[in-house]
């Protein structure tokens, strides 16, 4: 079993991590310029992405192997977890979402690090642990939790692809779902993975990877919104929030 030292420095470059990426992104200086926020120029968003979100899963596979390939039902179950919520990116990225742009590099780099490092993170210490049981409580509502925001990430990711007809490049106000009450509704899906994920996990550094994810993505919802506020503010709805209905 590992000492607590391992998982204390682990999060503790997670805070700063996280720390970094609000700052970057709420002054605009370390804002990653990808979507909306894209420079136009790059390489192409649908093959440069699938191998971003390619990175992670095979980090974590390494990891699980080099770990011994634990077959426990934990270990299976948050393995099988991973997996899903990356693959289901890379198949969105490929078949779904719809691309006004190139994506920079240095885009792409930090994406692929930033997940790799959650992977990293979750497969070091979830194969280094003999874990919680499946049936814990906790374990059972991180489960749905996890399962809520994947069906809310993917839902919300269909509504924006389907926003353009065929062949417009330009942006357009996003409508259905979550939509008419927040600018992010994708992002809060993404977060509430994450969150159900630790919950899953109960490991401490993946509790560090919920946090960055969610601190991150908050603040770029915020960006968001306000990129909304300043290109379309006459089709804004009233009332409407960055990424929390009625809240945020």
């Amino acid at each position: 079993m590992l000492s607590a030292n391992p998982a204390i420095t682990c999060i503790a470059v997670q805070l700063v991590l996280a720390a970094v990426l609000v700052v970057g992104e709420v002054s605009g200086r370390l804002r990653l310029p990808y979507s909306k926020f894209g420079t136009g120029v790059g390489v192409n968003s649908r093959t440069g992405l699938a191998l971003a979100y390619t990175t992670p899963i095979i980090i974590y596979i390494a990891f699980w192997i080099e770990g011994g390939a634990p077959q426990s039902p934990y270990h299976l179950i948050v393995l099988a977890a991973f997996l899903l919520h990356f693959i289901r990116r890379i198949l969105e990225i490929l078949f779904v979402n719809s691309f006004s742009r190139p994506t920079p590099l240095r885009a792409l780099v930090p994406i692929a690090l930033l997940y790799g490092g959650a992977a990293a993170s979750s497969a070091f210490f979830q194969v280094n642990t003999s874990g919680q049981p499946t049936s814990n409580p906790t374990f059972m509502l991180g489960l749905v939790v996890f399962g809520l925001g994947e069906l809310l990430n993917g839902y919300h990711h269909w509504l924006l692809a389907h926003l353009r007809p065929p062949g417009v490049r330009t942006y357009v106000m996003p409508r259905g779902g979550l939509f008419g009450w927040v600018a992010s509704p994708h992002y809060f899906g993404e977060i509430l993975s994450f969150v159900g994920y630790a919950m899953m996990s109960d490991l401490l550094p993946v509790w560090g990877n919920a946090l960055a994810v969610s601190a991150y993505l908050s603040s770029r919802a915020n960006s968001t919104l306000k990129w909304y506020q300043r290109e379309m503010p006459q089709r804004i709805p009233t009332g409407w929030r960055r990424l929390v209905p009625f809240a945020y």
